[in-house]
């Protein structure tokens, strides 16, 4: 519900004692001492807020529809210069689903992402960032996909990207917000469609 999502909202900015500036979403100068939050309203009507603890080496990032109900939470374990190492993907409903990891360079630059399911532990996706050892610019990064990844998860995880969602996401969306009955011949009985799929063959590798 809205009233839900301002009052989680309400709740992180008055306990965490953020300034108006980092609320509105600029970054803490290097060093200061957290914990911040950070709000960002996506083009589709969603919010994502952002906390991050460096005290506890922890960032928490919440994804809610336009509705303000959550879609998607991410908690991420940060090392003690701040980098995020592991990472677990939880949907709306609290149930972990993905649990990630990020492989670093001497010169603190992401290498490689692992995407694992839960359960199961099997590897669904590799990405390995190079980088040109003249300029030192990000090359393309090489993406093999052993799993499909459901249009739905990749939507709520980046809902500002044009490719990451299928229209099926925003259409449900929409019929929401405007109080429209979804389509009810899915079979999901009212459980998250989240991951449907997810370990059907990607055509497109």
């Amino acid at each position: 519900m809205r009233w839900e999502f301002w009052r989680v909202v309400a709740v992180n900015l008055l306990a965490l004692g953020v300034g108006l500036g980092l609320a509105r979403g600029q970054d803490p100068a290097p060093g200061t001492p957290g914990p911040f939050v950070r709000m960002v309203r996506h083009n589709d009507g969603s919010r994502t807020v952002t906390a991050k603890d460096s005290a506890k080496a922890e960032q928490e990032v919440l994804t809610y529809d336009i509705q303000g109900d959550l879609k998607l939470r991410r908690v991420y374990q940060l090392d003690r210069y701040g980098k995020a190492v592991t990472f677990v993907i939880h949907e709306g409903s609290g149930k972990p689903v993905i649990r990630g990891e990020f492989t670093y360079d001497v010169r603190d630059r992401m290498t490689e992402e692992r995407l694992y399911s839960i359960p199961g532990n099997q590897l669904m996706r590799q990405l390995v960032q190079e980088y040109d050892p003249k300029t030192g610019k990000k090359l393309a990064p090489r993406v093999k996909n052993y799993a499909s990844l459901p249009s739905e998860l990749l939507y709520w995880m980046d809902p500002d990207s044009a490719g990451s969602a299928g229209a099926q996401v925003k259409a449900a969306a929409a019929a929401a917000a405007t109080g429209a009955k979804s389509d009810a011949k899915s079979g999901s009985g009212g459980k998250s469609g989240l991951f449907r799929g997810m370990f059907k063959k990607d055509k497109g590798n």
